[in-house]
């Protein structure tokens, strides 16, 4: 078979289009030790899905940029609190292998959906591809940024919808969030965001989130203005939230047994701890 990115005919892995370390901190950091996801939450589950997309060859050279993201980034901001981080190129090559392995994953299902769209998609595939394999250098200047996410502590003009702190510090999320004139990537891992420009290709009223070839990020300094961006998130935490309200009598049962069998771990956990921050939230605007 093909791989989709060297376009070589060699034997396929089963690649992951989240990371799996994103798994693993998810599984270690739950009450329970299992992945739940929102569109079948009554599954309880060890690993996120796989697809036949990469060779042996360029799945190493995913995984390379994936172990200094996890190491430098990921595991720093959310296990030590670290909120400052400087990066080079490998940054810049991770963001954009996230999204490219999104893309080409939902091509045919986008395809169908926006067919005007289509060509845009294609054109920035194949310009990320390129620059992925080193083949050039990053033919047009599309716009890849990093959003961190964390507790919210005070809403001005508003409210959050309700499970607005599951979907942000636990959800794993991914699609191309598109209308009849635009298009964009969207990766979610816990409490981070990587967003892309496709239509338009730099995306505006984003300050101290786009990803150089080199820089310096400070979670602290980031404001998101963009009311594309802003709206479509609201709407995809409150669908997540809609289809884990689904989660059957059974299944509660389950996760109150694990919780019971070991207390300590539970009332330590990360999750346990965001289910806290759901019940203050939802006291407070029940409260008016």
């Amino acid at each position: 078979m093909t791989c989709s990115l060297c376009r070589k005919n060699k034997d396929l892995k089963e690649s992951h289009v989240i990371p799996q370390f994103v798994s693993r901190w998810l599984k270690e950091t739950a009450a329970t030790g299992y992945l739940r996801q929102g569109i079948q939450p009554n599954l309880r589950k060890q690993d996120f899905s796989t697809e036949r997309l990469l060779c042996g060859d360029c799945e190493n050279l995913f995984s390379k940029w994936e172990k200094v993201f996890a190491e430098t980034i990921f595991l720093p901001y959310l296990n030590d609190g670290k909120r400052e981080f400087e990066y080079s190129d490998w940054l810049l090559k991770f963001s954009v292998s996230l999204i490219w392995r999104l893309g080409v994953s939902e091509l045919n299902g986008f395809r169908n959906y926006h067919p005007q769209l289509i060509g845009e998609l294609d054109r920035a595939l194949s310009i990320w591809r390129d620059y992925l394999l080193d083949d050039i250098p990053m033919q047009e200047t599309y716009g890849f940024h990093l959003f961190f996410m964390d507790y919210v502590k005070d809403v001005q003009n508003g409210s959050l919808p309700e499970g607005f702190h599951w979907y942000t510090l636990r959800g794993v999320d991914g699609t191309l969030p598109a209308n009849d004139s635009e298009v964009y990537g969207f990766v979610k891992l816990p409490a981070m965001v990587f967003f892309s420009g496709i239509l338009p290709r730099r995306p505006s009223k984003l300050k101290n989130t786009r990803i150089l070839e080199k820089g310096k990020i400070i979670a602290s300094k980031q404001i998101v203005s963009n009311r594309v961006f802003s709206e479509f998130y609201f709407d995809r935490a409150q669908q997540a939230w809609a289809m884990t309200e689904k989660t059957s009598g059974k299944q509660i049962q389950k996760i109150q047994e694990a919780i019971v069998n070991d207390p300590e771990k539970s009332l330590k956990s990360h999750s346990f701890q965001v289910f806290l921050a759901e019940q203050y939230w939802k006291f407070k605007q029940e409260a008016g």
